[in-house]
């Protein structure tokens, strides 16, 4: 049985097939991710006849959804722990919060982009549906986390 060596001592060829390897993998995660979001958008544009103009204007609104919601989990995060420090956050103000930061990175989005138009009912039952998907996967990834 050979030991483990260092990656300093691989050989060249080694070494490029592990880096380029590990950068399809990560670019195949973040691809598939990506996928899955973008899809999930389209289907949920599609149910609530959301108009758009072409295939890439939905990419677009995707990837300025994901960057805005990224900024506005922040957010979220400090309601959160500030209802968690004062013992009032239930379920309910959760997801009171993140349906309103929702709601307003959407109609942000639908003001900003010409080539996307959301109606108020649309936006908020999207909001809604996204709100509810994230509140459920926080709760579970909550529970997951062992407790000292």
């Amino acid at each position: 049985m050979e030991k483990d060596k260092p990656f300093k001592e691989e050989s060249v060829w080694t070494k490029i097939f592990i880096i380029v390897s590990m950068t399809l993998l990560v670019a195949g995660s973040l691809a598939f991710v990506f996928g899955i979001y973008f899809f999930g958008i389209a289907g949920l544009f599609n149910v609530l006849g959301i108009q758009y103009d072409s295939i890439w204007s939905l990419f677009w609104f995707g990837v300025f959804f994901f960057i805005l919601d990224s900024f506005a989990d922040f957010i979220k995060m400090v309601f959160t722990i500030l209802l968690d420090h004062l013992s009032i956050a239930n379920a309910g103000t959760i997801f009171a919060i993140y349906f309103l930061v929702i709601w307003a990175v959407l109609s942000l989005l639908n003001l900003l982009m010409d080539s996307i138009s959301i109606t108020v009912t649309a936006q908020l039952i999207a909001a809604a549906v996204i709100a509810l998907i994230e509140v459920g996967l926080n709760k579970t990834s909550k529970k997951e986390e062992p407790v000292d």
